[in-house]
């Protein structure tokens, strides 16, 4: 017997029979160029029309073809769930897999489902061979002996029915909520805006009425460089000269863009004493992303150091520190206003593919900035908003999760027929 046929499945269905599933379909084989037929994306949501603008392969490279019917399945492990039925002519990479469906065993549609459930997708990758994660992959051979639960052809049809009624209830939904998240997240920026004065793509504006009022006579326009101190962080090593210590690092990964904060636990690495004083963090600090940004998200996120331990931050981090008379938050979200307005990538230089941020043109940046109290009260103003569109922010990310889970549940419990399909 071999090793692979030893492991328990998670598609085992006590009311179907199981099959291998290289009896129900056959493996398609046909090549062409892309100048023969268009090339295609196998991804989370299934066989798609290849977006315009994607890096392609040479036009006379040989291609797996796809015809309409066909199943097809991104054979790398790092692709989980990439897969489904195409409903388009077209080719894919050399590296998927492409099967045709006898049609006296297996109804396309059902296939779809199958090939999409998370029990097969835990299967396919079980059989996979290579070295690490993201080059493991599965060829049609191995994938050919995974057993799968075939029901009967006309139940294979109430499934698939079934399950694009509920699948179609569960996409609305999350379709809805992305929408909600979209329209918080513009009133989020667009309070900031307005709050402190920034102007950018919403003038300033809030989307809906708001009964604050910023007292905007008697503000000055003032350079970053004379509100806030900055420092770039030193380079360290392990050869500590004068002694070393342990301490979290603060990275760039360790952003939360959205709540702009640094997230709980970062990093914690090696750092000589001869450079703490040039990157130790102290509780308020003002953190902005210097080098290494990419399109969606570029350089210039700006975050707050709210910990209360030590701890230092990555040499692709400016370190801000507000003077006396100037209130920290303010100007965090003051910073957050202008990288959402896109002021800041006035100051944003790129070589060879990487974001540098010009960090003496961005601390010559001008700011609206009134006294003290007032902003405090601004500052004040925005924690209490902002962390009510948060929860409600949170409380979508909840829910999207929990839809996400339903609908991988839904897919394995009726293809394995562990849920019962309603007649």
């Amino acid at each position: 017997m071999s090793h692979l046929e030893v492991y328990a499945s998670a598609l085992n269905s006590d009311r179907f029979e199981m099959v291998a599933l290289g009896s129900i379909v056959v493996e398609r084989t046909e090549r062409a160029s892309l100048l023969e037929l268009p090339a295609l994306s196998v991804g989370k949501l299934g066989v798609t029309a290849q977006l315009e603008g994607v890096a392609k392969q040479n036009s006379e490279v040989l291609r797996k073809v796809v015809r309409k019917g066909d199943l097809v399945i991104n054979s790398r492990a790092d692709r989980k769930g990439a897969a489904g039925l195409s409903l388009y002519e077209g080719s894919v990479s050399p590296v998927y897999s492409v099967m045709v469906p006898k049609p006296e065993l297996l109804a396309a549609e059902f296939g779809h489902y199958l090939l999409r459930s998370v029990a097969f997708q835990e299967e396919f990758f079980r059989w996979g061979t290579g070295i690490v994660n993201d080059l493991w992959s599965t060829n049609f051979t191995r994938m050919a002996r995974i057993r799968v639960p075939l029901p009967p052809l006309r139940t294979q049809k109430s499934i698939a029915s079934y399950l694009d009624r509920e699948i179609g209830e569960i996409d609305a939904m999350r379709a809805k909520l992305n929408e909600l998240e979209s329209t918080l997240l513009k009133r989020r920026r667009a309070v900031i805006l307005e709050a402190t004065c920034q102007g950018g793509p919403e003038e300033g504006k809030s989307a809906t009425p708001s009964s604050f009022e910023v007292s905007k006579h008697e503000w000055q326009i003032v350079p970053l460089k004379f509100a806030v101190d900055s420092a770039q962080t030193g380079v360290w090593g392990q050869e500590a000269n004068g002694g070393s210590d342990d301490l979290p690092c603060v990275r760039v990964a360790d952003f939360d863009r959205l709540r702009n904060r640094v997230t709980e636990a970062p990093t914690i690495r090696r750092i000589e004493y001869k450079d703490r004083v040039r990157c130790e963090l102290q509780k308020g600090d003002l953190l902005v992303e210097k080098s290494g940004g990419t399109g969606k998200n570029p350089v210039g996120a700006v975050v707050a150091f709210i910990g209360d331990f030590p701890a230092v931050c990555s040499n692709f981090i400016i370190r801000l520190r507000c003077r006396e008379n100037q209130y920290p938050r303010f100007w965090l979200y003051a910073l957050h206003g202008s990288y959402i307005a896109g002021r800041t990538w006035n100051y944003v230089r790129q070589t060879t593919g990487i974001q540098n941020l010009d960090v003496n043109g961005f601390m010559s940046m001008s700011h609206p900035a009134p006294d003290f109290d007032e902003q405090r009260r601004i500052a004040e103003h925005l924690d209490e908003v902002t962390s009510r569109i948060d929860a409600m922010l949170a409380k979508i990310d909840e829910l999207k999760a929990l839809l996400v889970e339903r609908r991988a549940a839904l897919i394995t419990d009726v293809v394995t027929g562990r849920k019962k399909v309603p007649a």
